[in-house]
Parts: structure tokens; C-alpha cells; sequence
């Protein structure tokens, strides 16, 4: 195959470093929708998980698979299963699928650039974050040291890169969506299935109150 030519090989390099800045700038802090609790569990999860996918397109510019929409959907679900057995935290904040900025490490050219990525769950609480990483799988995942490190990742830079969640608690929670009855703190992030997250939230806010500035926290990534 022929190689372009430099200038164009210039030009195309250009062309992928600016979009890379837009990237960054247009999306992070964006997300596909968010809900009080106390409204999202009144919502029907097929068509919330139908709705993030047009979301996901329209405003951060990337397409939802059919596998992605489904995995939103049991997501979904399961956490309108929980929240209606504890309406305490109806005040609560939702956030789906919130773009993170992150950097990502090419080790063929041993150079590192930043993307956005996304936890599937953010749970606004006027001193606690919640970051909720779910996976549709169970505990005995051969990903499990995988599926840690990407929600020990997303918690880092809460802390260090987010003016108003380094002030809050950051409370990590992978969730398997197949497994049942199970709790782990594994490395600072409570490994559970979905039927303990309320004992999480609890521990952490037994007194829940609203956050009341979600615009601004949304903008919050320096």
C-alpha cells in the first residue's frame, strides 16, 4: 500500500489530534439523561433503556449497540426494583451514563491520550457520590480484576479531577447483575449484587439529602 504523502499524513494527524481536544471539551461532564430517583422509579426500564440510547447518540455522538441497550435495560430494572423498596432516596440525583475524561495509555507508540469515558450510574447525594459500574455477569467473572480497576479508575478522577466530588465522599460500587446476596470490599469498592445496594446507600447517607446545584456539579470536571 502506498504511503500518503507527508503533508497529507500532516493534515490527517492534525485532523485526529483536533478531534480528540473536541472530544474532550464538547462531551465530558455530558451525559444521557438525569432523573430524581423518585421520577426514574416510576419509569418503565425498555423504554428509558431505548431513550439513553438516543441520547447516547444525540448528544455524546455515539452509538448504543443492541447488546449495550439490554444490559441498560436489566440495569435499569434492577435498580427501579431496589429504589421502590426504599423510597427514602426518591431525592436523590441519577445520572446515566456520565462522560468522564480520562487518559488512555497506547502502549505501541508508548504515548497516552485523553478520552471520555462512562460509568453506566451516577447517585447524587448532597455529601456522597455514588459511582456505579454494572456488569451482567456474575462474581466469578474471569474480568474481575478488569471490571475493579476500570471502577477504582472512575473513582480517581472524582477525586482528583472534579472540583465539587473531591469535597464529597466517593463511594465506588461494582455491581454483578447475576449474583445474589453478595458484599465484598475488595481494594475500596464494594463488590455487591444489586440486592445490597441499599445497605450501601444507607451506611453512607442513613440521613439522604438532596443536592440541590446538579447543573453545576454536571460541569464540574477541571
Amino acid at each position: 500500500m502506498r504511503k500518503a504523502p507527508p503533508l497529507r499524513r500532516m493534515a490527517d494527524a492534525n485532523k485526529k489530534k483536533n478531534f480528540r481536544a473536541l472530544f474532550d471539551r464538547e462531551y465530558a461532564g455530558k451525559c444521557c439523561g438525569y432523573y430524581t430517583v423518585g421520577n426514574f422509579m416510576t419509569l418503565d426500564p425498555k423504554e428509558l433503556s431505548e431513550e439513553t440510547a438516543k441520547q447516547l447518540k444525540n448528544v455524546i455522538n455515539a452509538e448504543a449497540t443492541e447488546y449495550q441497550v439490554k444490559v441498560w435495560e436489566k440495569c435499569f430494572a434492577a435498580l427501579i426494583k431496589q429504589f421502590r423498596k426504599h423510597p427514602k432516596y426518591s431525592n436523590l440525583y441519577l445520572i446515566v451514563e456520565y462522560s468522564v475524561p480520562t487518559k488512555q495509555l497506547f502502549a505501541r507508540r508508548r504515548t497516552e491520550r485523553k478520552v471520555c469515558k462512562r460509568p453506566d450510574i451516577i447517585l447524587l447525594e448532597r455529601n456522597t457520590v455514588f459511582v456505579l459500574e454494572f456488569k451482567e455477569t456474575s462474581k466469578n467473572t474471569p474480568n474481575f480484576s478488569r471490571y475493579l480497576k476500570q471502577t477504582q479508575g472512575y473513582c480517581s478522577r472524582f477525586n482528583l479531577h472534579h472540583k465539587y466530588a473531591r469535597k464529597m465522599e466517593v463511594v465506588g460500587c461494582l455491581v454483578f447483575d447475576r449474583s445474589r446476596n453478595y458484599r465484598e470490599m475488595i481494594e475500596g469498592i464494594h463488590c455487591i449484587s444489586p440486592d445490597k445496594l441499599p445497605e450501601i446507600l444507607k451506611e453512607a447517607c442513613p440521613e439522604p439529602k438532596k443536592y440541590f446545584r446538579i447543573n453545576e456539579w454536571m460541569d464540574g470536571f477541571e
